[in-house]
Protein backbone atom coordinates (compact mmCIF):
# COMPACT_ATOMS: atom_id res chain seq x y z
CA UNK A 1 0.00 0.00 0.00
CA UNK A 2 1.39 3.14 -1.34
CA UNK A 3 2.89 5.76 1.57
CA UNK A 4 0.72 8.84 1.45
CA UNK A 5 2.80 11.49 0.11
CA UNK A 6 3.84 14.25 2.05
CA UNK A 7 2.45 17.82 2.14
CA UNK A 8 4.06 20.26 -0.22
CA UNK A 9 5.16 23.18 1.35
CA UNK A 10 3.28 25.26 -1.37
CA UNK A 11 0.35 23.52 0.92
CA UNK A 12 1.61 24.69 4.02
CA UNK A 13 1.27 28.47 2.95
CA UNK A 14 -1.32 30.71 4.37
CA UNK A 15 -2.25 33.61 2.07
CA UNK A 16 -2.18 36.74 3.93
CA UNK A 17 -4.69 38.63 4.38
CA UNK A 18 -5.92 40.97 1.81
CA UNK A 19 -6.04 44.27 2.88
CA UNK A 20 -8.86 46.44 4.12
CA UNK A 21 -11.09 48.72 1.84
CA UNK A 22 -9.12 51.47 0.86
CA UNK A 23 -10.85 54.93 0.38
CA UNK A 24 -11.04 55.23 -3.64
CA UNK A 25 -10.31 59.00 -5.56
CA UNK A 26 -7.11 59.86 -3.50
CA UNK A 27 -7.19 62.83 -5.91
CA UNK A 28 -10.85 64.17 -5.17
CA UNK A 29 -9.79 63.34 -1.35
CA UNK A 30 -6.62 65.74 -1.55
CA UNK A 31 -8.92 68.27 -3.30
CA UNK A 32 -11.66 67.82 -0.23
CA UNK A 33 -8.90 68.33 2.48
CA UNK A 34 -7.26 71.28 0.39
CA UNK A 35 -11.12 72.86 0.07
CA UNK A 36 -11.43 72.36 3.87
CA UNK A 37 -8.68 74.17 4.97
CA UNK A 38 -8.84 76.88 2.54
CA UNK A 39 -12.75 77.63 3.69
CA UNK A 40 -11.55 77.39 7.69
CA UNK A 41 -8.43 79.83 6.78
CA UNK A 42 -11.13 82.07 4.76
CA UNK A 43 -13.76 81.82 7.69
CA UNK A 44 -10.83 82.45 10.28
CA UNK A 45 -9.83 84.94 8.54
CA UNK A 46 -13.12 86.79 8.35
CA UNK A 47 -13.58 86.55 11.46
CA UNK A 48 -10.56 87.88 13.31
CA UNK A 49 -9.42 91.08 10.86
CA UNK A 50 -10.15 93.98 12.73
CA UNK A 51 -12.66 96.31 12.02
CA UNK A 52 -10.61 99.50 10.92
CA UNK A 53 -13.12 100.90 7.91
CA UNK A 54 -10.82 104.46 8.37
CA UNK A 55 -7.56 102.67 7.26
CA UNK A 56 -6.47 103.78 4.15
CA UNK A 57 -2.56 101.62 3.79
CA UNK A 58 -2.95 99.45 0.15
CA UNK A 59 -2.07 95.85 1.25
CA UNK A 60 -4.17 96.65 4.57
CA UNK A 61 -6.69 97.41 2.61
CA UNK A 62 -6.44 94.32 -0.27
CA UNK A 63 -5.94 92.00 2.98
CA UNK A 64 -9.56 93.91 4.69
CA UNK A 65 -11.23 92.96 1.07
CA UNK A 66 -9.91 89.25 1.17
CA UNK A 67 -12.00 88.88 5.00
CA UNK A 68 -14.63 91.17 3.50
CA UNK A 69 -15.08 88.38 0.57
CA UNK A 70 -15.17 85.72 3.02
CA UNK A 71 -17.83 87.10 5.40
CA UNK A 72 -19.74 87.79 2.05
CA UNK A 73 -19.65 84.70 0.91
CA UNK A 74 -19.76 82.76 4.03
CA UNK A 75 -22.94 80.46 3.25
CA UNK A 76 -21.63 80.18 -0.14
CA UNK A 77 -18.61 78.54 1.65
CA UNK A 78 -20.61 76.51 3.46
CA UNK A 79 -22.36 74.89 0.63
CA UNK A 80 -19.07 73.96 -0.51
CA UNK A 81 -17.98 72.66 2.81
CA UNK A 82 -21.39 70.55 2.65
CA UNK A 83 -20.23 69.10 -0.41
CA UNK A 84 -16.76 67.53 1.37
CA UNK A 85 -18.32 66.52 3.80
CA UNK A 86 -20.55 64.57 2.15
CA UNK A 87 -17.78 63.24 -0.21
CA UNK A 88 -15.99 62.06 2.88
CA UNK A 89 -18.78 60.04 4.56
CA UNK A 90 -19.16 58.57 1.40
CA UNK A 91 -15.40 57.16 0.81
CA UNK A 92 -15.15 56.73 4.52
CA UNK A 93 -13.05 59.80 5.15
CA UNK A 94 -14.56 60.25 8.69
CA UNK A 95 -12.43 62.63 9.67
CA UNK A 96 -12.73 65.01 6.16
CA UNK A 97 -16.61 64.35 7.00
CA UNK A 98 -16.58 65.49 10.85
CA UNK A 99 -14.26 68.29 10.40
CA UNK A 100 -15.94 69.71 7.13
CA UNK A 101 -19.24 68.95 8.55
CA UNK A 102 -18.53 70.94 11.38
CA UNK A 103 -17.38 73.87 9.70
CA UNK A 104 -20.06 73.86 7.31
CA UNK A 105 -22.60 74.03 10.33
CA UNK A 106 -20.67 77.33 11.33
CA UNK A 107 -20.93 78.60 8.01
CA UNK A 108 -24.38 78.37 7.80
CA UNK A 109 -25.76 78.64 11.10
CA UNK A 110 -26.46 82.20 10.75
CA UNK A 111 -28.76 82.44 7.69
CA UNK A 112 -30.52 79.10 9.23
CA UNK A 113 -30.70 81.44 12.68
CA UNK A 114 -32.73 83.44 10.76
CA UNK A 115 -35.81 80.86 9.94
CA UNK A 116 -36.51 80.84 13.82
CA UNK A 117 -40.10 82.06 14.83
CA UNK A 118 -40.12 85.74 16.89
CA UNK A 119 -42.65 87.64 18.65
CA UNK A 120 -43.96 91.30 17.00
CA UNK A 121 -42.64 93.95 18.86
CA UNK A 122 -46.21 96.03 21.17
CA UNK A 123 -46.89 99.15 19.94
CA UNK A 124 -49.98 101.35 20.56
CA UNK A 125 -53.22 100.06 18.94
CA UNK A 126 -54.16 101.86 15.69
CA UNK A 127 -50.49 103.35 15.35
CA UNK A 128 -49.13 105.21 12.81
CA UNK A 129 -46.39 103.14 10.93
CA UNK A 130 -43.87 103.63 8.03
CA UNK A 131 -44.18 101.69 5.20
CA UNK A 132 -40.55 102.02 3.00
CA UNK A 133 -39.28 100.42 0.53
CA UNK A 134 -36.04 100.72 -1.70
CA UNK A 135 -35.28 99.53 -5.36
CA UNK A 136 -32.11 99.58 -6.96
CA UNK A 137 -33.35 100.63 -10.58
CA UNK A 138 -30.07 99.08 -12.59
CA UNK A 139 -29.20 102.71 -13.83
CA UNK A 140 -32.59 102.88 -15.93
CA UNK A 141 -32.52 98.51 -16.54
CA UNK A 142 -35.37 98.19 -14.14
CA UNK A 143 -39.09 97.55 -16.07
CA UNK A 144 -41.05 100.42 -15.05
CA UNK A 145 -44.09 98.18 -14.88
CA UNK A 146 -42.87 95.62 -12.51
CA UNK A 147 -41.53 98.28 -10.46
CA UNK A 148 -45.14 99.91 -10.42
CA UNK A 149 -46.34 96.42 -9.56
CA UNK A 150 -44.26 95.59 -7.01
CA UNK A 151 -45.40 99.45 -5.53
CA UNK A 152 -49.40 98.05 -5.67
CA UNK A 153 -48.26 95.43 -4.09
CA UNK A 154 -45.99 96.61 -1.02
CA UNK A 155 -47.96 100.04 -1.00
CA UNK A 156 -45.29 102.23 0.56
CA UNK A 157 -45.59 105.32 2.43
CA UNK A 158 -42.12 106.09 0.81
CA UNK A 159 -39.88 104.76 -1.64
CA UNK A 160 -36.09 105.24 -1.96
CA UNK A 161 -34.70 104.62 -5.38
CA UNK A 162 -30.87 103.97 -6.17
CA UNK A 163 -29.22 104.36 -9.47
CA UNK A 164 -31.63 107.12 -10.81
CA UNK A 165 -31.61 108.73 -13.85
CA UNK A 166 -33.36 111.04 -16.08
CA UNK A 167 -34.40 108.09 -18.03
CA UNK A 168 -35.66 106.62 -14.83
CA UNK A 169 -37.38 109.43 -14.27
CA UNK A 170 -39.55 109.60 -17.17
CA UNK A 171 -40.40 106.18 -17.07
CA UNK A 172 -42.40 106.48 -13.65
CA UNK A 173 -43.36 109.68 -14.18
CA UNK A 174 -46.75 108.28 -15.37
CA UNK A 175 -46.67 105.42 -12.89
CA UNK A 176 -45.36 107.34 -9.35
CA UNK A 177 -46.41 110.61 -9.76
CA UNK A 178 -49.79 111.35 -8.66
CA UNK A 179 -49.55 109.05 -5.29
CA UNK A 180 -46.04 110.46 -4.45
CA UNK A 181 -46.27 113.80 -5.02
CA UNK A 182 -43.24 114.78 -2.70
CA UNK A 183 -40.30 113.72 -4.36
CA UNK A 184 -36.67 114.88 -4.70
CA UNK A 185 -34.08 113.33 -6.64
CA UNK A 186 -30.61 113.34 -8.18
CA UNK A 187 -30.46 112.02 -11.49
CA UNK A 188 -26.85 111.37 -12.79
CA UNK A 189 -25.67 109.32 -15.83
CA UNK A 190 -23.98 107.39 -13.91
CA UNK A 191 -24.84 104.28 -10.74
CA UNK A 192 -25.02 106.83 -8.02
CA UNK A 193 -27.87 108.98 -8.89
CA UNK A 194 -30.86 109.05 -6.01
CA UNK A 195 -34.66 109.54 -5.57
CA UNK A 196 -37.12 109.76 -2.92
CA UNK A 197 -40.68 109.78 -3.50
CA UNK A 198 -43.34 110.07 -0.61
CA UNK A 199 -46.89 110.14 -0.10
CA UNK A 200 -46.17 112.19 3.21
CA UNK A 201 -45.18 115.57 3.25
CA UNK A 202 -41.27 116.55 4.01
CA UNK A 203 -40.80 118.09 7.56
CA UNK A 204 -37.71 120.45 6.08
CA UNK A 205 -36.06 120.82 2.88
CA UNK A 206 -34.10 117.53 1.58
CA UNK A 207 -30.79 116.78 2.62
CA UNK A 208 -28.81 116.05 -1.13
CA UNK A 209 -25.66 114.84 0.35
CA UNK A 210 -24.18 114.31 4.18
CA UNK A 211 -23.15 116.75 6.41
CA UNK A 212 -19.06 116.75 6.18
CA UNK A 213 -16.01 116.01 3.26
CA UNK A 214 -15.59 113.34 0.91
CA UNK A 215 -19.25 112.75 -0.24
CA UNK A 216 -18.86 112.75 -3.71
CA UNK A 217 -22.45 110.47 -4.15
CA UNK A 218 -25.97 111.89 -3.16
CA UNK A 219 -27.31 109.85 0.02
CA UNK A 220 -30.49 111.74 -0.01
CA UNK A 221 -32.31 112.54 3.66
CA UNK A 222 -35.88 113.31 4.15
CA UNK A 223 -37.41 114.36 7.03
CA UNK A 224 -41.39 112.86 7.94
CA UNK A 225 -43.45 112.58 10.39
CA UNK A 226 -44.65 109.28 12.12
CA UNK A 227 -46.47 109.14 15.19
CA UNK A 228 -46.34 112.75 15.54
CA UNK A 229 -42.97 113.56 15.55
CA UNK A 230 -40.06 113.48 12.98
CA UNK A 231 -38.46 110.71 11.58
CA UNK A 232 -35.24 111.27 9.00
CA UNK A 233 -35.39 108.66 6.14
CA UNK A 234 -31.91 108.35 4.76
CA UNK A 235 -31.18 107.06 1.00
CA UNK A 236 -28.20 105.04 1.05
CA UNK A 237 -25.84 103.94 -1.68
CA UNK A 238 -22.34 102.91 -1.09
CA UNK A 239 -19.95 102.17 -3.63
CA UNK A 240 -19.68 98.54 -4.92
CA UNK A 241 -16.04 96.96 -3.98
CA UNK A 242 -15.03 96.56 -8.09
CA UNK A 243 -11.30 98.05 -7.93
CA UNK A 244 -9.29 99.14 -5.00
CA UNK A 245 -9.55 102.64 -5.04
CA UNK A 246 -13.56 101.77 -4.88
CA UNK A 247 -12.64 99.06 -2.08
CA UNK A 248 -11.14 102.12 -0.21
CA UNK A 249 -13.81 104.57 -0.37
CA UNK A 250 -16.93 102.38 0.31
CA UNK A 251 -14.62 101.36 3.68
CA UNK A 252 -14.73 105.66 4.46
CA UNK A 253 -17.89 105.62 3.36
CA UNK A 254 -19.35 103.22 5.95
CA UNK A 255 -17.27 104.90 8.77
CA UNK A 256 -18.21 108.27 7.91
CA UNK A 257 -21.76 107.48 7.40
CA UNK A 258 -21.79 105.15 11.36
CA UNK A 259 -20.15 108.37 12.89
CA UNK A 260 -23.03 110.32 10.98
CA UNK A 261 -25.42 107.96 12.37
CA UNK A 262 -23.75 107.90 16.04
CA UNK A 263 -24.01 112.12 16.06
CA UNK A 264 -27.58 111.98 14.84
CA UNK A 265 -28.67 109.46 17.57
CA UNK A 266 -26.84 111.26 20.27
CA UNK A 267 -28.42 114.65 19.36
CA UNK A 268 -32.04 112.64 19.71
CA UNK A 269 -33.03 112.07 16.13
CA UNK A 270 -34.53 108.67 14.98
CA UNK A 271 -33.09 107.51 11.79
CA UNK A 272 -34.23 105.08 9.27
CA UNK A 273 -31.42 103.96 6.77
CA UNK A 274 -32.89 102.30 3.26
CA UNK A 275 -30.90 101.28 0.43
CA UNK A 276 -27.95 99.45 -1.27
CA UNK A 277 -25.25 99.20 1.29
CA UNK A 278 -23.02 96.98 -1.19
CA UNK A 279 -22.34 94.87 2.15
CA UNK A 280 -23.72 92.02 3.95
CA UNK A 281 -24.43 91.02 7.67
CA UNK A 282 -21.61 90.06 9.67
CA UNK A 283 -19.26 92.26 7.22
CA UNK A 284 -17.17 94.99 9.12
CA UNK A 285 -19.62 97.75 6.80
CA UNK A 286 -22.74 96.42 8.72
CA UNK A 287 -21.27 96.01 12.02
CA UNK A 288 -20.14 99.40 11.78
CA UNK A 289 -23.88 100.58 11.49
CA UNK A 290 -24.99 98.08 14.47
CA UNK A 291 -22.10 99.68 16.55
CA UNK A 292 -23.29 103.02 15.64
CA UNK A 293 -26.66 101.92 17.31
CA UNK A 294 -28.97 100.25 14.38
CA UNK A 295 -30.56 97.34 14.36
CA UNK A 296 -31.51 96.19 10.71
CA UNK A 297 -34.81 95.30 9.77
CA UNK A 298 -35.01 91.38 8.32
CA UNK A 299 -32.54 90.81 11.32
CA UNK A 300 -35.32 92.18 13.47
CA UNK A 301 -38.80 91.12 11.60
CA UNK A 302 -37.77 89.17 8.77
CA UNK A 303 -37.54 85.30 7.79
CA UNK A 304 -35.53 83.77 5.71
CA UNK A 305 -32.12 84.29 4.23
CA UNK A 306 -33.81 87.34 2.18
CA UNK A 307 -30.99 87.51 -0.31
CA UNK A 308 -31.15 90.64 -2.21
CA UNK A 309 -28.41 90.15 -5.26
CA UNK A 310 -27.66 88.45 -7.47
CA UNK A 311 -31.01 88.64 -9.54
CA UNK A 312 -29.60 89.11 -13.04
CA UNK A 313 -27.48 86.91 -15.88
CA UNK A 314 -26.12 83.44 -14.95
CA UNK A 315 -25.53 84.66 -11.16
CA UNK A 316 -29.41 84.71 -10.34
CA UNK A 317 -29.20 80.52 -10.54
CA UNK A 318 -27.32 80.60 -7.78
CA UNK A 319 -27.41 81.24 -3.95
CA UNK A 320 -27.97 84.67 -3.46
CA UNK A 321 -26.48 87.63 -0.80
CA UNK A 322 -28.24 90.22 0.68
CA UNK A 323 -26.91 93.31 0.04
CA UNK A 324 -30.11 96.08 0.85
CA UNK A 325 -31.08 96.82 4.16
CA UNK A 326 -33.06 99.13 6.06
CA UNK A 327 -32.06 100.11 9.01
CA UNK A 328 -33.89 101.96 12.03
CA UNK A 329 -32.45 103.33 15.58
CA UNK A 330 -33.55 103.56 19.14
CA UNK A 331 -37.11 104.58 19.43
CA UNK A 332 -38.14 102.74 16.91
CA UNK A 333 -39.40 99.12 16.06
CA UNK A 334 -39.70 97.11 12.59
CA UNK A 335 -43.43 95.31 12.43
CA UNK A 336 -42.75 93.50 8.93
CA UNK A 337 -39.61 92.81 6.89
CA UNK A 338 -40.19 91.37 3.31
CA UNK A 339 -37.75 91.03 -0.03
CA UNK A 340 -40.04 92.00 -3.06
CA UNK A 341 -39.94 90.38 -6.40
CA UNK A 342 -37.77 91.02 -9.71
CA UNK A 343 -38.19 94.13 -11.43
CA UNK A 344 -35.85 93.54 -13.68
CA UNK A 345 -32.59 95.29 -11.89
CA UNK A 346 -29.95 92.62 -10.09
CA UNK A 347 -31.24 93.43 -6.63
CA UNK A 348 -34.13 92.73 -5.32
CA UNK A 349 -36.05 95.29 -3.44
CA UNK A 350 -36.68 95.19 0.27
CA UNK A 351 -39.35 96.23 2.14
CA UNK A 352 -39.84 97.47 5.73
CA UNK A 353 -42.63 98.88 8.26
CA UNK A 354 -41.32 100.56 10.93
CA UNK A 355 -43.41 102.14 14.15
CA UNK A 356 -42.62 103.96 17.61
CA UNK A 357 -43.22 101.47 20.28
CA UNK A 358 -45.94 101.21 22.81
CA UNK A 359 -45.01 103.52 26.29
CA UNK A 360 -44.32 101.34 29.12
CA UNK A 361 -47.46 101.58 31.46
CA UNK A 362 -44.75 102.06 34.19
Amino acid sequence: MPEPSAPSPESDHVPPPAPGPRAPLPVLGALAWLTTGGAAAAMLGGALWPAALEETARLYVLASFAAFLAIVFRFQIGLGLLVAAFFGAATRRRRLAAIAGALALVAVAPDLWLYRPRSAPQVAPGADTLTVLSINLLYSRADASAVAREVAATDPDVIVFQEFSDRDAARLAGVLDAAYPHRVSVPRDDPFGQAVYSRRPFLAPPRLYPPGDGWTEPQIAVDVEVGGRPVRLMNIHLLSPVGPRYITEQRLQAARLSELVRSEIDAGVDLVLAGDFNATPGSHHYRAMEQAGLRESHAAAGRGRGTTWCRAGRLAHLPGIRLDHVFFSPGLVCLDARTGGDTGSDHRPVMARIARPAADPS
